[in-house]
Parts: C-alpha cells; structure tokens; sequence
C-alpha cells in the first residue's frame, strides 16, 4: 500500500500464499506462472492467484484438480524452452567436442534433483568408468560441489572427471541447453528438466522411481500417457 502498488507478479508458488494475502489487503491484483512441470496432483502448492499462467492444457489440468481458486487460468505456453545460458552452452559444447574428438560416441545429459539421488548418479559414474566411447555433461540444480558432496560421490566423482569425459553445467544454465548438445538427456523425481529439454528437441528418459505410471497419478503422468498404444 505504501508504494500504491496495484498488481504483483513474482515466482512465489508453494506454501503459505503470503504473497496472495497481501495482495489482497491492497486491493490488488496478482499474476502468476509456474516453473516446475508437476507430476501430478501437489496440494502443497497452492495455485490461488488472480489470474495464473500455464504452459499447456497437461498442467492445467493438473492446477484444476489440485482444488485452485484461481479465477483465470490462461495457457501460454512455457517461457523456459527459450531460455538459454550462451556463455555456458558454449563451454558445454566445447566440452562435448573435446570428448567426441577422444572416441566419445553418445553423450547423455543427466538432470538431477533437490533430494540426494546417490544411486542414480553412481549408476551413470560406474557406465563410464566401463564405457570408454560414453560421455556424459551434469546440469545439476545447485553447484556440482554441492550436489557431489550431499551424495557422498566425492572420491567416484574425482575419478570420473579424470576421465576427461564428464562435464559439470553450471547451475545457472537451463535444462534445455544441456539437452540439445547431449545425444539423450535423463531425469529423475521431477519431470521439469526432461520437459523442457524435450521442448528444445531433446530426446529424454524420465526414470520414474515415485511409480507414478501405477498409482492414482497415472491420469496426470504425461510421460506414461502419451496416447494409444
């Protein structure tokens, strides 16, 4: 109210709607859109704005069925696939060229996520310890020290780089870029990444750990419905 504020537009999306109650109190209008592509029915996060942007008729089906109060919901597509990180996609593709020059001949993009993952990352480590002619380029969601570190792959992760046939994105760059230089991009937990990889020509592989394709998600989990067989 103090700075006669009419409209509020920001990426606040999950929790306590601190920012809708305000809004309110001021008479004001709030506009909203999401980053993340859900799964599936998330009560957890809210969709209460006044009028609430979506990327395509999948996730608005899913802001419907997750109870929203939202007046509006408008489809405008996602504003993530042309995004990109020039500096960084450079160094990535540099990378990759370097790794094909050395007899690398598929180069898999993996897309981690907020949770430990020890498992899934060891996994691909240990392909490319046994693999001479596998690549593989990280766009983690933090800094890859970090990412390391919370899944104790410190000492699988320094052999790997060893290798010359590993890079770290950093965590500022988009999935989509890390996607159009890989021959395949894998994610896992959240289907974002692999989305908005495949909106830029990606081909992907969500492992679905969460077994959404068998539990009362399977309406939502777009990955696993995709048409008639």
């Amino acid at each position: 109210r103090n700075l006669s504020m009419g409209v509020l537009f920001n990426h606040h999306e999950a929790g306590i709607e601190d920012a809708q109650l305000a809004t309110d109190i001021i008479g004001g209008i709030r506009f909203g859109t999401h980053w993340s592509c859900l799964s599936g029915v998330n009560h957890a996060t809210t969709r209460c704005h006044d009028v609430y942007f979506t990327w395509g008729e999948h996730d608005s089906n899913i802001v419907v069925a997750s109870k929203s109060i939202a007046p509006h919901i408008l489809i405008v597509g996602s504003f993530l696939s042309e995004f990109t990180n020039v500096v960084e996609k450079e160094r990535a593709r540099l990378a990759v060229d370097v790794m094909r020059n050395r007899g690398v001949e598929y180069v898999i993009a993996l897309f981690d996520t907020s949770h430990p993952t020890p498992k899934y990352l060891k996994y691909f480590l240990d392909w490319l310890f046994r693999d001479p002619q596998l690549g593989l380029v990280i766009k983690p969601k933090s800094p890859i020290e970090e990412v390391i570190e919370k899944n104790h792959l410190v000492e699988p992760y320094r052999r790997a780089v060893s290798t010359g046939r590993i890079f770290a994105m950093a965590d500022t760059a988009p999935p989509g870029d890390a996607g159009e230089i890989a021959d395949y991009a894998v994610g896992v937990a959240g289907i974002s990444a692999v989305v908005t990889a495949a909106l830029r020509g990606a081909k992907i592989l969500f492992l679905d750990y969460e077994g959404l394709s068998k539990s009362v998600q399977e309406p939502f989990d777009v990955l696993h419905s995709l048409g008639e067989k």
